[in-house]
Parts: C-alpha cells; structure tokens; sequence
C-alpha cells in the first residue's frame, strides 16, 4: 500500500473513531444532566443546560421526549423543584408524549397568595402551562378531562384551552361548554368562548 493510501485511510480511521466517541458522548453527557435534574442542589442548573442542549440536539430532544413523562407522572411529592423543572422542560419543548402525565396533575396549583389574572394566565398551574404551551397535541387528553375531570379541573381545562388560542381549541371550547353539566362552568366556558371572539380576557 502507498504512503499515500495509508495516510488517507489513517484519516479516514480517525475521523471515524472521533464521530464514535462524539456520538457515544451526546447521550451521557443528557444522562448525566437528567441525572443532576432530579437532584434539589443541582436540578436549576441541569434544567437549564438540558433546554439549552435539546435546542441545539436532536438526540438530546429524543432522550428527554423518553424520560421525562414518567418523571412528571411519578409526582411532586417530596422533590417539587425537580418536578416542576421536568414540566417545564416539557412545555418549552413542546413534548407532545408528555401530555398524559401533565394531565395528571392539572389541578395543581402553587401554593401562596396570587392575582386572578396570574391564576388565568396558569402562572400558577404548572401542569397546566406546560401543556398550554405544547398546544393542540395536548387537546384529546384536555377533552377527556372534561368528560371525566372534577369541577376544578375542567376549571383549569378551559383555561388550558383559552392559553392555546387555536382554531381547534376556541371550537373545543366552544363544542365542550355546551355539554358542561356544571351551571357556574358552563357560564364560565361561554364567557372563554365569548372573550375568544371578541379579544378581550376572560
């Protein structure tokens, strides 16, 4: 073999082995940050640099789109920080695969003293918020809230909807308000599905 070859496939080796390990690392250097997720002294930060590198990663997005609905659905209890952080990765990614657990525990609210206008804009329902944001994908488990949901959380729903502002979620809204058995919230869902049309808040 030339000098020639030998040297191109010596290049060839290389770049090879740096794509291996360049690869192999992505998904450690997630695990690693979801691993300092559900830890209280360290779950800011990772959240923080696991949005920052799912944006910018595909295979960091695929790996939180797995692990991250079952964090949610396991709960608040005992970890909230580390909880509310896995909710809020998965509204700021728009996880459509989280929307079951984020369904869960939609009437949870934060505790303390807050405005009306906080309360309706779900500043204070994480759960709520994070599937606001992924949209319409969340809408058939928001629907299944309101044919199975307590007063309270078909209270959140509609809000959930309202925040979601599209074409699907005002008809729902509006399709859904009709079959409302409670009096107060079937006025309140009118009243959404009114402020939609005319632009005004609820």
């Amino acid at each position: 073999m030339s000098t020639h070859n030998s040297a191109t496939w010596a290049l060839v080796i290389c770049f090879l082995c740096l794509a291996t390990t360049a690869f192999a690392q992505r998904p450690r250097d997630a695990a690693t940050l979801f691993e300092q997720l559900q830890h209280a002294e360290s779950t800011d930060a990772a959240a923080d640099a696991l949005l920052a590198s799912a944006d910018a990663n595909a295979a960091t997005r695929r790996f939180l789109a797995k692990k991250l609905p079952d964090m949610i659905d396991a709960g608040w209890k005992g970890c909230y920080p580390q909880w509310r952080n896995a909710v809020r990765l998965a509204g700021d990614l728009r996880i459509a695969g989280a929307a079951p657990a984020l369904a869960k525990w939609i009437s949870l609210d934060d505790v303390g003293e807050t405005s009306a206008g906080a309360y309706q804009r779900l500043e204070t329902n994480p759960a709520g918020k994070a599937l606001s944001q992924i949209g319409d994908p969340a809408i058939p488990v928001l629907v299944n809230i309101l044919h199975n949901g307590t007063a309270h959380e078909r209270q959140n729903v509609y809000l959930v909807l309202y925040a979601i502002g599209s074409p699907l979620a005002k008809f729902t809204i509006r399709r859904e308000s009709v079959h409302e058995t409670d009096p107060w919230l079937r006025a309140f869902a009118k009243g959404i599905a009114a402020s939609e049309s005319s632009g005004a808040q609820p």
